[in-house]
C-alpha cells in the first residue's frame, strides 16, 4: 500500500509542477544542491541563541516505514545517511518516513535548557530519540495528530526541551512522518529566543488576520447595503479559505478551537480549501458574468465546482492522502480557470475585469513560492514562509478596488440604459400616435368590411349547417344500428359530444369470423367523425379480400393506409383500436391498443379487466411488432364490455376539473366496473340502460360509445 501511495505521488506531481510552470523560472534560483561534505556537531555557547540545523543534520528515508530506534542507530546504517546541504531540508510529498540524525555538544560551563523547534505544524507524527541515555526509548513525541496539551509548549508548531549537561556531547534521532509535504524546519533556540519567535510569528500572523477579519465586516456591511451578492460571496470565500483554511494550514485550529479530534487537525485542511475555492469560483462566475461573457468558462466552473464540493463532503470520511491531493489539483484548476476567465473577458472588453485579473494574478505570483516549497523545488525562505498570506492580502485588497469598479461600470451602464430608455420611450410615443391616426382609418375600413363579412359568414353557416348534418347522417348510416352475432346477445349505444363524433364500433361477419371493432380517434367534430368513417373503410376494404387475417395483421394493414390518409389531411391526428376476432365455443382473438376490456364472469358474480397494449393508430405508418395478438375465452353468461373514455371522463356537474377532485367528482373505470358488476346478469339491454342512468347528473364533454356482448346458451 506505501509503495501504490509513492507512486501516486509521482503521478501527480507532474501536474502539480505543470500548474506552477510559469513560476518555476523565477524560484529556480533557490534550487541548489552543493557537494556531500562532513557533518559537524551543533556546539552550544553562551555567545549565541539561536542555530539551525539543517546543514547539521544526516538524513535516511525509511520507504516501508519498518526501521526502528535500534536498527539506525547501529554501527551498519551509518553509512546510509545522507548529508543535508540545506538550511531547511524539504522532503515534499512523500509515503516514506525520514530519519534524521544531529550532535549537540555543550561546551559552556552550565546546564542550560534549549529548545529543539519544528516550526512546521502539518508534520504529523515526530518522535526524537536520545539513544545514548535511554536505551533507544522514545523521547519525545509530537504531531498534529496527538493531542495539543502533550506538547512541551503552548505553540502553533512543535518544541521539544532539551536540557543538555555542561560539556558533554549528545546524538539525536528525530523521525518524520506525514501526508503533508515534509519539510524539516529545525533549529536549536534559547527559551529567550523562542519567546522571540513565539512572539514575532503572533505578531505577523495577528497582523494578517486582523486585515482579513476586518475586509471581511467590510464587505459584509457593504453587502447589507447594497445587496450584491458578489460581496457575500466573497465574505465567505475569506472566511473559509484565507481565514479557516489558513488557520489549519498554519496550525493555529489545533491551538485554538480544536486540542483533540483527529478529523479537525488533518480533515478541515481539504474541507475548508474546498469550500472556499467553491465560493471563489462562485464569486468568479458573478463578477465576470460568465454566462453571458464566457459560456464555455461557465460551463468549466460548473464542473469544477460539483468536483471541489465533492471533495469537501469527501474529506468527512475517505483517507486524507487522496482528499488532499484532489483538493490541491481542483485548487490549482480552478485558480487557473479564473485567471484565464479573467483574462478573457478583459480581452473581450469587460472593463470591470481589470483589478480582478490583478488580485488574482497577485496571489498565484506570491502563494507559488509556498507550493514550490512543499513540492521541494524551492527553499524555505521569507516568501516561500509568508508569500500565500502576503497573496490573500493583496488579493483581498485589489478585490476591494475590482467590486467598487464593477458597481460604479453598473452604475454608469444604468444610466446610460435610463437615458436611452426615456428616449426610445419618447420616441415611441411620437410614433405611436401616427400609428393611431393610422389605425384609426384602418379599423373604419375594417369595420365596413367585417359588416359585408359578417353577411357572408351568415350564408356560409346556414350552408355549413346542412353540411354537418349530412356528414352526422352519413355517419349514422355508417355504423351498425342492430348488429347480430350467432349465440350472442348485443346491445350498442353511441352519443357524439359534437354532431359529428370520432368514437367508432363495428360488427363484420366475414367467413364465419365475427368481427368486432371499437376505436376512438382523438378530439371530436368534423376531423375526428372524417378519420373514423377512413378507418370503417379500410377495415371493411381489408375483411373483404382477406377475412381469415390476424387481428394484429389487420391492425398492421389499415395502419398503413389510415396514417397516409391522416398526412394528406393535414391533421394531427392519431387513434385507439381494438379488433376481435371471435372463432367458436367463445374464444376471441384480440389486438390493439384500447380501454380496458371489462368481462363480468357469470360463475363469480364479478367483473375483470384485460388490458389491451400497442400503438396507437396513425402515428408511424410501420408498426409491425409493435402489435401483438392475445386470446381469451367466454363462457355461457358471461358478458363482454367494450367503451370510449368518453364514459370513464365524465364529471360531476358544477366540480372543478383538476388534480385534487378526480377521485371524487369523475365517474371514473371504478364506478363503471361496480355498475356493470351490478346489471352483469341482465341482458345487454338492461345493462345499458342501467349505466345510462348512473351517468346521470354528469357533464360528458367527449363522444360516448358502448359495446355489450353477452353469450347465450
Amino acid at each position: 500500500m506505501r509503495r501504490n501511495s509513492e507512486m501516486k505521488v509521482s503521478r501527480t506531481k507532474p501536474l502539480i509542477v505543470i500548474f506552477h510552470g510559469i513560476l518555476i523560472a523565477a524560484a529556480a534560483m533557490f534550487v541548489h544542491a552543493g557537494p556531500s561534505f562532513a557533518i559537524e556537531p551543533v556546539v552550544l555557547d553562551e555567545t549565541r541563541e539561536e542555530y539551525i540545523l539543517g546543514k547539521h543534520i544526516e538524513y535516511l528515508k525509511d520507504a516501508k516505514k519498518e526501521y526502528a530506534i535500534q536498527d539506525v542507530s547501529a554501527a551498519g546504517f551509518d553509512s546510509r545517511f545522507t548529508a543535508s546541504t540545506e538550511d531547511w531540508p524539504n522532503f515534499a510529498y512523500t509515503s516514506a518516513a525520514y530519519w534524521l540524525r544531529f550532535t549537540i555538544r555543550n561546551a559552556s560551563k552550565e546546564t542550560r535548557r534549549w529548545i529543539l523547534l519544528d516550526n512546521y505544524p502539518l508534520t504529523d507524527d515526530i518522535k526524537l530519540f536520545m539513544p545514548a541515555q535511554h536505551g533507544g526509548k522514545i523521547l519525545k513525541h509530537a504531531g498534529r495528530f496527538l493531542p495539543y496539551a502533550a506538547r512541551d509548549e503552548d505553540y502553533r508548531a512543535f518544541a521539544f526541551h532539551l536540557d543538555v549537561p555542561a560539556g558533554s556531547e549528545q546524538t539525536y534521532y528525530l523521525r518524520l512522518e506525514s501526508e503533508d509535504s515534509l519539510v524539516a524546519i529545525l533549529s536549536i533556540v534559547s527559551p529567550k529566543r523562542f519567546t522571540q519567535i513565539k512572539h514575532n510569528t503572533q505578531i505577523m500572523l495577528g497582523i494578517y488576520y486582523g486585515f482579513i477579519l476586518a475586509m471581511i465586516i467590510y464587505y459584509f456591511f457593504i453587502f447589507i447595503a447594497t445587496r450584491d451578492r458578489n460581496y457575500i460571496y466573497y465574505v465567505l470565500t475569506l472566511i473559509f479559505l484565507h481565514l479557516l483554511f489558513q488557520f489549519s494550514l498554519n496550525g493555529l485550529s489545533a491551538e485554538y478551537i480544536n486540542q483533540t479530534s483527529l478529523w479537525w487537525s488533518r480533515g478541515s485542511i481539504v474541507f475548508f480549501e474546498a469550500i472556499g475555492v467553491f465560493f471563489a469560483m462562485q464569486v468568479a462566475k458573478e463578477f465576470l458574468q460568465t454566462k453571458r461573457n464566457a459560456p464555455v468558462f461557465h460551463k468549466l466552473y460548473n464542473i469544477v465546482m460539483y468536483i471541489v464540493f465533492a471533495i469537501a463532503l469527501g474529506s468527512l470520511f475517505l483517507p486524507y492522502y487522496y482528499m488532499i491531493i484532489s483538493a490541491v489539483l481542483m485548487t490549482m484548476s480552478g485558480s487557473v480557470l479564473m485567471w484565464s476567465a479573467g483574462l478573457y473577458c478583459y480581452y473581450k472588453g469587460f472593463r470591470a475585469a481589470r483589478f480582478y485579473l490583478l488580485a488574482w494574478t497577485s496571489i498565484q505570483l506570491l502563494g507559488c513560492f509556498y507550493g514550490l516549497k512543499t513540492l521541494g523545488l524551492a527553499p524555505s525562505f521569507f516568501l516561500s514562509e509568508w508569500g500565500f498570506q502576503i497573496g490573500s492580502l493583496t488579493h483581498a485588497l485589489l478585490m476591494s478596488f475590482a467590486l467598487a469598479d464593477l458597481i460604479n461600470i453598473m452604475r454608469i451602464e444604468k444610466t446610460t440604459a435610463l437615458k436611452e430608455s426615456i428616449s426610445l420611450k419618447e420616441e415611441m410615443n411620437r410614433n405611436l400616435e401616427i400609428k393611431v391616426k393610422e389605425r384609426t382609418e384602418e379599423l373604419q375600413q375594417a369595420m365596413a368590411t367585417m359588416k359585408a363579412m359578417n353577411e357572408e359568414i351568415v350564408t356560409a353557416r346556414d350552408a355549413l349547417w346542412g353540411e354537418m348534418q349530412l356528414a352526422k347522417k352519413i355517419q349514422t348510416v355508417l355504423l351498425p344500428v342492430k348488429p347480430q352475432m350467432k349465440g350472442y346477445d348485443i346491445s350498442v349505444f353511441l352519443k357524439p359530444a359534437d354532431d359529428v363524433g370520432g368514437d367508432y364500433y363495428d360488427i363484420i361477419n366475414v367467413e364465419n369470423i365475427d368481427w368486432i371493432v371499437i376505436g376512438d380517434v382523438s378530439g371530436h367534430g368534423v376531423p375526428a367523425g372524417l378519420i373514423m368513417m377512413m378507418v370503417q373503410t379500410a377495415i371493411h376494404t381489408v375483411l373483404a379480400s382477406k377475412g381469415n387475417l390476424k387481428p394484429e395483421a389487420l391492425l398492421t394493414r389499415i395502419n398503413r393506409v389510415i396514417t397516409r390518409n391522416i398526412r394528406l389531411l393535414s391533421e394531427d391526428k392519431y387513434m385507439t383500436l381494438t379488433v376481435f376476432a371471435c372463432i367458436k365455443d367463445g374464444k376471441f382473438y384480440y389486438s390493439g391498443l384500447h380501454q380496458d376490456i371489462m368481462i363480468y364472469r357469470s360463475t363469480e358474480k364479478r367483473v375483470g379487466l384485460i388490458g389491451t397494449n400497442g400503438i396507437w393508430i396513425g402515428l408511424l405508418e410501420d408498426i409491425r411488432g409493435m402489435v401483438t395478438g392475445e386470446h381469451f375465452s367466454m363462457a355461457v353468461g358471461d358478458v363482454m364490455m367494450l367503451f370510449t373514455d368518453g364514459i370513464t371522463e365524465a364529471w360531476v356537474e358544477g366540480s372543478v376539473r383538476d388534480n385534487r377532485t378526480m377521485e371524487t367528482d369523475m365517474f371514473g373505470q371504478h364506478k363503471l366496473k361496480e355498475v356493470f358488476e351490478e346489471y352483469g346478469e341482465h341482458h345487454p339491454d338492461d345493462i345499458k340502460s342501467g349505466i345510462l342512468s348512473k351517468l346521470d347528473g354528469y357533464r360528458i364533454t367527449d363522444d360516448v360509445t358502448m359495446v355489450i356482448v353477452k353469450r347465450r346458451e
